[in-house]
């Protein structure tokens, strides 16, 4: 079993895959751009599940 963890921020975003024996390593995309990182990072060669670290800060003006 492959799994996926994605760790997102504002400028980038971070992917390691787990093969159940060892962590590939951790590869940087630009979350600003259509890079093209991220959807290979979810549709590498059987991965079975993702996980999704993110944390955001939302703002609303009046």
């Amino acid at each position: 079993m492959k799994v996926s963890g994605l760790d997102v921020h504002k400028d980038s975003i971070f992917c390691a895959i787990y093969d159940g024996k060892s962590y590939s390593e951790v590869k940087e995309y630009d979350s600003t751009t259509n890079s093209g990182g991220i959807k290979l990072c979810l549709t590498y060669p059987f991965i079975t599940a993702s996980g999704l670290n993110s944390t955001f800060i939302f703002t609303k003006s009046f």
